[in-house]
């Protein structure tokens, strides 16, 4: 074992055993990509996510995360998808301190863990889904809020830090239903086992459920999507508990205790020219009960799209927590160099109370 940077100890027993994995899963995803018979596989695809993490204090990590995934054709518009992921890491510990994660990818090494598995079933403009979920899958990730790397893009602080329930990289089992009511408005509900599971998890089931210990969630939300003249995408939505952190006199615990979160969003094109676009996007998210772990959050910013290939993108939030109130920035460029390899190099500067701490980060995405 050695050190290459504070904080980033390298171990090549474990990095042996990742790009073992990594080759499985490589070879495996391109058996179901690229063969040239007739299958019952459709929507298949493999992505690998890798990204460096600097914090200007001499601290370092490297960040990594396999995602495969498929839907097998059953009968009659019926589908069963599955989609996997495994995460690796260098550090144990982050670099930095945040409450709101700067990175979406970022968690403990998990060699394996399912993401979605289950049934899924067409019914004209509807559809429903039973089975092992998770609700990135469905709600908060869309175009605009895809481009950025921190975490709140991808979930709401007063979702993911107040409830135990299937929020990246854990699922949970779940009845899901989604309807279009119109060209433009389309209805979601999910129901999820209150506390979210991997499948090392201590010996217990990954598909458990058990409302009395485990508690439920329910989310519902209303969206509006026009393409009349710019893209929009307007979304409202409340999620209901009865399982979430409190925090009361220094202590964190869990509350056997119904608890609400609503939230709201809007993502706008202003103007396009050509192949290239304008956007702005602002989303607020507030929780019911005072004394909930995060109580509120809102966060906005812009994209920037250049010739289909490049987008350029700026995002602040501001987090209301029980312990201290954060504020985080971030700066960010995707761009594509082929259909299949994406760069994008990140700037953060997060203020949790009154410290403050800069990131950057270089992302590569191998999607095939």
């Amino acid at each position: 074992m050695f050190r290459t940077f504070q904080g980033a100890e390298l171990n090549f027993d474990s990095m042996k055993k990742f790009y073992i994995r990594s080759a499985l899963v490589l070879i495996s995803g391109l058996t179901c990509l690229n063969t040239g018979a007739e299958t019952p596989f459709n929507n298949s695809f493999l992505e690998y996510t890798t990204e460096a993490q600097y914090n200007f204090e001499d601290k370092f990590n490297w960040v990594n995360l396999w995602t495969l995934g498929t839907d097998i054709k059953l009968y009659r518009n019926g589908y069963f998808n599955i989609t996997a992921i495994s995460t690796w890491k260098t550090s144990k510990e982050r670099i930095a301190n945040d409450l709101q994660t700067f990175s979406n990818i970022e968690e403990d090494n998990m060699p394996l863990n399912l993401f979605v598995a289950g049934y899924m079933q067409e019914l004209g403009m509807a559809h429903i889904f039973f089975g092992l979920r998770n609700m990135n899958v469905d709600y908060f990730i869309g175009d605009y809020t895809s481009l950025f790397t921190n975490s709140t893009c991808g979930i709401y602080s007063t979702i993911a830090e107040n409830y135990t329930v299937a929020n990246y990289p854990l699922s949970a089992m779940s009845l899901h239903f989604e309807a279009d009511i119109t060209e433009n408005l389309t209805l979601k509900n999910s129901l999820y086992n209150g506390r979210a599971r991997q499948l090392s998890d201590n010996g217990i089931s990954l598909f458990k459920i058990d409302p009395e210990n485990d508690g439920f969630m329910n989310i519902t939300e209303l969206s509006y999507q026009t393409n009349i003249h710019n893209y929009g995408l307007y979304n409202i939505g409340i999620g209901l508990c009865n399982r979430y952190y409190s925090y009361n006199e220094d202590d964190q615990k869990i509350n056997k205790k119904f608890n609400y979160t609503l939230w709201g969003s809007v993502k706008q094109q202003l103007f396009s020219y050509g192949r290239n676009t304008l956007g702005v996007m602002f989303q607020g998210s507030l929780a019911g009960r005072s004394n909930s772990y995060c109580k509120s959050y809102i966060g906005g910013g812009f994209i920037m799209g250049i010739n289909d290939r490049t987008h350029i993108g700026a995002f602040v939030d501001h987090a209301v927590f029980s312990v201290a109130n954060e504020t985080a920035m971030e700066i960010t460029c995707r761009h594509a160099v082929t259909d299949y390899l994406e760069l994008q190099p990140a700037f953060h500067h997060i203020i949790t109370g009154g410290h403050k701490a800069s990131i950057a980060l270089l992302r590569v995405i191998l999607t095939l």
